[in-house]
């Protein structure tokens, strides 16, 4: 058999504390918002795959999504289609790596009958190296012949990133995905535009007009969501699209990210589902929505 490694990474004692530790927008935010979940927010129902793209704290969405997912009851798979860091205790309780994406299905189903949620990719191409993603058609082929409700996928690299714009190839969407959802992190925010804060920068640039130099203005951010090019690109026909806007860790982020939010539904109405501003790593992660 060629599955190379399957870890337990549950860790109990240090998964409340990943998820809902101490952060400093506890002190920042008011409590004068109607916070929410992720899952409840997306309305997802039945089964189906949401593939992720954008920056700004993606992994941490697609954790914190999985993990409100399986408190509902529902079995979810975490995947990519490009490549994503090892996870860290408490993200999820399995880790299954293979050299070859073909031999996962018998392991993945038994694990996902027993743990509920399994984080699945090729085997890293070095020691400590990134789980490198699988094909889009395998991931569309997971939904019929594994039991499972919710494939999340990663569909681009940020680079560690608050703000990205995609290059030619990317975003790498499964053909059946029923929800693209787009992040962005607030904390670029009056950063200059340049690639130390934006990943591919003078893409951006060409996307939303702004400057490299100049300071990221919410004006951009709609920009970006809103072209043809931008975020939300490679969506495929019928699939839904949303938009969190993370790191909203101040009362004038939150202001900020609502701002966006109304300017999107108004210059693409037809091209977002739902929006909503908040922060992953918070108890409750969405702070304000529409939609």
């Amino acid at each position: 058999m060629a599955i190379e490694a399957l870890v337990n990474l549950w860790h109990k004692d240090r998964q409340d504390a990943f998820f809902y530790r101490k952060h400093a927008m506890t002190k920042a935010v008011s409590t004068n918002y109607s916070p929410g979940t992720l899952a409840d927010w997306l309305r997802l129902e039945g089964r189906g795959i949401v593939t992720l793209v954008g920056a700004g704290g993606k992994t941490t969405v697609m954790y914190r999504l999985a993990r409100e997912l399986v408190e509902r009851g529902k079995l979810v798979l975490t995947t990519t289609t490009t490549r994503i860091a090892w996870p860290e205790p408490g993200q999820t309780p399995v880790v299954l790596a293979s050299g070859s994406g073909s031999d996962l299905a018998g392991p993945l189903a038994r694990c996902l009958e027993r743990a509920g949620h399994v984080t699945a990719g090729l085997s890293p191409e070095s020691a400590g190296g990134k789980l490198e993603g699988l094909e889009p058609g395998l991931i569309d082929d997971f939904l019929d012949i594994l039991p499972v409700d919710w494939i999340l996928v990663e569909g681009d690299g940020a680079a560690r990133k608050p703000l990205k714009a995609p290059a030619a190839y990317e975003p790498v969407v499964p053909y059946r995905t029923s929800l693209v959802l787009g992040v962005i992190g607030l904390s670029c925010l009056g950063l200059s535009l340049e690639e130390a804060n934006v990943h591919r920068a003078e893409l951006f640039s060409g996307l939303s007009g702004l400057p490299c130099g100049s300071p990221l203005t919410p004006d951009s951010l709609v920009a970006l969501i809103c072209h043809d090019e931008g975020l939300l690109k490679n969506r495929p026909p019928g699939a839904r699209a949303a938009v969190f806007l993370n790191q909203a860790e101040t009362d004038s982020l939150v202001e900020a990210g609502k701002k966006i939010t109304r300017s999107v539904r108004q210059r693409c109405r037809s091209l977002i589902d739902a929006a909503a501003v908040g922060c992953a790593r918070a108890k409750a992660p969405v702070f304000w929505k529409i939609g």
